[in-house]
């Protein structure tokens, strides 16, 4: 009796080991194959993939590529579930960790209370979604909450908030996940510091500003590109400083305008304002900021263009 019951055991281990040994290939190629539908006509990498039992199935360096729309790179995609939360359609909890996508990179994201809806050729999925932080160069953005939900190849990202610029965000992000992943942002920023996206964009060595902003911004794009910005936002009452340190914007205000040089320079120069009206725009791939600011010393107005503005990451 023993006996048998030991080999019974070993028999189950050993197919228990060889489906996991020719599951792994079949998964790593189930879950490209799915990631080459969604994303249509492009270039899909899994190095490996894991099984655990009722518990965890796991993919490891990830990259969906095509030219110069996307690309991104993911260290490790896991799925936790267990057999009970299979039967009712949910899983535990999604997660990625290590996520890169043009300029902007994150540690981790995790998608909890998941649930799934099956339909003929329809798949719906909706679960709580929360990324600790998400860099952009030198910008911080997190922790970041939202309701997630994916509907016929739309990712919708609803009641989404996020810290950012010592402030905060408030809206809702979609994304097309079929061809150039397009995608649009209604946001309203409350409390952001003028001083901190100063220094995160590496603008310091043009202009100097302090002072409290909020208002909303609209944006639309493909892959990497940023195609559309639209903003109306405002400084808070307590108003701030501003100093223009780049002599060039200082010369084309000057030609602008056909004021001197000299007189704009001091005029710049640790300028106090009590009212701030910023207005953002796209033109040929530059971000436009128009600022125009009035205090005791009189009305001040700015333009700014960023060359080149997109997610890609600058060398």
């Amino acid at each position: 009796m023993m006996k048998r019951l030991v080999v019974s055991i070993l028999i189950l281990v050993l197919i228990i080991l060889g489906l996991r040994f020719f599951m792994k290939p079949a998964l790593t190629l189930f879950a490209r194959k799915l990631l080459e539908r969604a994303f249509q006509t492009s270039d899909v990498h899994i190095g490996n993939s894991r099984l655990t039992f009722l518990q965890q199935l796991a993919f490891s360096d990830i990259r969906v590529k095509k030219l110069e729309s996307f690309d991104i790179k993911i260290k490790q995609a896991s799925i936790v579930y267990s057999l009970p939360s299979l039967l009712n359609r949910r899983v535990t909890k999604f997660k990625l960790e290590e996520v890169t996508f043009g300029g902007l990179a994150l540690k981790e994201l995790e998608l909890i209370r998941i649930q799934i809806q099956l339909a003929p050729r329809k798949v719906q999925v909706s679960g709580d979604l929360n990324i600790p932080q998400i860099k952009y160069q030198k910008a911080k953005i997190g922790p970041l909450q939202a309701k997630l939900k994916i509907d016929n190849k739309v990712l919708y990202l609803d009641s989404l908030t996020a810290q950012i610029f010592n402030g905060k965000a408030e809206g809702r992000i979609s994304l097309n996940l079929d061809k150039k992943m397009d995608y649009q942002a209604d946001l309203n920023f409350i409390d952001l510091d003028i001083d901190r996206f100063i220094r995160d964009f590496d603008l310091k060595e043009r202009f100097q500003m302090t002072g409290i902003l909020e208002g909303k911004v609209y944006l639309t794009g493909s892959g990497a590109t940023i195609q559309q910005i639209k903003g109306d936002l405002a400084t808070s009452q307590a108003g701030g400083q501003l100093t223009i340190t780049d002599k060039r914007i200082l010369e084309n205000l000057a030609r602008t305008s056909q004021q001197s040089l000299d007189i704009l320079v001091e005029s710049f120069k640790n300028y106090y304002y009590n009212i701030g009206i910023v207005k953002l725009g796209m033109e040929e791939g530059n971000l436009v900021v128009d600022v125009r600011l009035n205090g005791e010393g009189g009305a001040r107005n700015l333009n700014i263009v960023v060359h080149d503005f997109n997610l890609r990451r600058r060398q």
